[in-house]
């Protein structure tokens, strides 16, 4: 060996540590020797700057450091939690441990379903779908009552039972009321108040192309069930089958105001050649009146006047012969006019007591307004 090897390498190393440079040379580890096992400490973080930090002792080698107090973190939203230990010289086996954890916020609850609600919005649609398949399936029928109601303004053309009368009589502004006649229906009577009218719907269960020759008559009553209008039920043209349509009739005011009930009539033979008069008579000082009103199956045809004078020197009925001479075979004799006036005709410069139709009632209800009696 060379003695001088031992100088040398001491030599360097205090040279190494003379300059301040690191030592190329590491001192060799005994053979047998085993390092102790230190424990690693978890970097902390970095204080503020400025802030004072209170330094904290290094345990010792082969120490476990104790364990920190470390504010957890709020658990997630669950009932239940597993946590695992970490196998540790005093737990080798790593237990596993179930923790019951409240939940974070006790105001939140579970989300309750209404199920009321829901049961009703599924009835609303089902609504909506029968309807929507209910259209589709009855769609010409919709057309059908939405050009009905286009021509009569009603929508109960199919919907009417036949003779739902009242004691016998069709009541005038009641949409129930009806009757059928010959194979056609009649039904809506109603009043029109600005027109002075009475309309009704009919619809024929069969095609009529002649309506005139069935002698049908509407015939419109008062609230006593007198008569008081008729007329022959004509359309002018033929009733179709299965087809609403209306009639309307344009009646006097005092008609119209009277009128509480309505029959439809099929007359025939007798009924329509049978005939009444109506005597109505009225005096005043100056003269003695006697009008006797003819009709016809209950309708005004004609009448008769007759006028008498109770002054000896009053002349007004011989200038009142002679003016209407001109256009009536009129008569005048011993004080008294006469002249009778057929409905069927026109007289010029002559204006009728009343039109041809008027009924019985109505005669007799007119001629009682003037204070005349009828019988």
């Amino acid at each position: 060996m060379n003695p001088n090897n031992n100088n040398t390498q001491n030599t360097n190393t205090n040279m190494g540590n003379a300059t301040g440079n690191a030592s190329p040379f590491v001192t060799p580890t005994p053979i047998g020797y085993t390092a102790p096992v230190q424990n690693t400490v978890a970097p902390q973080p970095m204080p503020a700057q400025g802030t004072p930090v209170t330094p904290q002792p290094m345990p010792a080698q082969g120490v476990q450091a104790p364990a920190q107090n470390v504010t957890p973190s709020a658990p997630a939203q669950t009932n239940n939690a597993i946590q695992t230990s970490q196998a540790t010289n005093e737990d080798p086996n790593g237990k596993v441990q179930q923790l019951n954890i409240p939940p974070s916020n006790p105001v939140d609850e579970p989300q309750v379903i209404n199920t009321k609600q829901s049961k009703g919005s599924n009835i609303l649609l089902f609504i909506i779908i029968a309807a929507l398949i209910y259209f589709a399936v009855n769609i010409d029928k919709m057309a059908e009552i939405y050009n009905n109601y286009m021509k009569t303004g009603s929508l109960t053309a199919t919907n009417v039972n036949p003779d739902n009368t009242t004691a016998g009589f069709i009541k005038i502004d009641d949409s129930s009321s009806s009757m059928k006649v010959n194979n056609i229906n009649f039904y809506n009577f109603r009043k029109n108040a600005e027109e002075k009218s009475i309309s009704f719907n009919y619809e024929a269960f069969d095609v009529i192309e002649d309506v005139k020759s069935l002698n049908l008559y509407v015939e419109i009553y008062n609230a006593d069930k007198e008569l008081v209008y008729k007329e022959l039920f004509d359309t002018n043209e033929k009733i179709e089958k299965d087809t609403s349509s209306n009639y309307s009739i344009t009646l006097e005011e005092d008609i119209f105001n009277f009128a509480s009930y309505a029959l439809i009539v099929q007359r025939v033979g007798g009924d329509i050649t049978s005939s009444s008069t109506l005597v109505c008579k009225f005096s005043d000082e100056s003269y003695n009146y006697e009008n006797r009103y003819h009709f016809i199956s209950n309708s005004l045809a004609s009448y008769d006047v007759s006028k008498t004078s109770l002054k000896d020197d009053d002349t007004s009925l011989e200038t009142e012969y002679n003016s209407l001479n001109k256009t009536l075979n009129a008569t005048f004799d011993n004080k008294t006019l006469e002249y009778t006036i057929d409905l069927n005709n026109t007289y010029e410069g002559y204006t009728p007591i009343y039109n041809k139709g008027l009924t019985v009632a109505i005669v007799k209800s007119r001629e009682s307004l003037k204070e005349w009696i009828c019988e």
